[in-house]
């Protein structure tokens, strides 16, 4: 069961906007899955590394996927936007392009959201970092970045995934953890991350 303190800070949108000619449509497009443990990388050293398994299927548009972004459910957070909190490395993911190629993403924190989607509050995108390999109309991708907020409990966030294609976004469910408000969060200590790992159990 979710604490529950999880529900004040995950958004949950149960309701599809139409914002112009961008579109948002709900459906077995995309889903996906996140983990987090401390960052073992020593550049960033006492972060939390969140990293997500997506999947997208958009054959029926005709068009590939230019980009994925997840809403982080901060909206309410008044220190989300401060600048340590969340950071990336480069690439931040990676996934399999038209031809057996590899697309390369660059991650991108936006503490406004992302204009393509009918909401607000802080979002995290993935985007490929150039035109040499170009993604299809299916397909998955890795990705993880990086954040001082420690992880909720696992469970179930409704339409936080999303993938622009052409001017449409259509979203979809992530299984998982995101980050949760902690204003003033400190680096991860290993009683913290004995705690949360009890999250986890059965």
């Amino acid at each position: 069961m979710t604490r529950p303190r999880t529900l004040r800070c995950v958004l949950l949108l149960t309701a599809v906007l139409v914002l112009g000619s961008s579109p948002a449509a709900h459906g077995d497009y995309v889903w996906g899955t996140s983990t987090a443990e401390p960052a073992t990388d020593p550049a960033f050293e006492g972060y939390w590394q969140y990293c997500f398994e997506i999947g997208w299927d958009v054959s029926e548009f005709g068009h590939a996927m230019s980009n994925v972004f997840m809403v982080l459910g901060l909206e309410d957070c008044f220190c989300a936007c401060d600048e340590e909190y969340f950071a990336a490395e480069e690439p931040a993911g990676s996934s399999q392009g038209v031809g057996g190629c590899t697309v390369y993403y660059s991650c991108e924190f936006n503490c406004q959201g992302d204009p393509h989607y009918p909401g607000d509050g802080p979002t995290m995108k993935f985007e490929p970092m150039d035109d040499d390999c170009e993604l299809d109309v299916t397909g998955t991708m890795t990705g993880c970045f990086y954040s001082l907020f420690p992880p909720t409990g696992v469970m179930l966030v409704p339409d936080v995934l999303c993938i622009k294609f052409a001017t449409n976004v259509v979203t979809g469910d992530l299984v998982g953890v995101l980050p949760f408000c902690e204003c003033g969060a400190t680096p991860v200590e290993t009683a913290t991350w004995g705690a949360v790992k009890s999250l986890y159990r059965p």
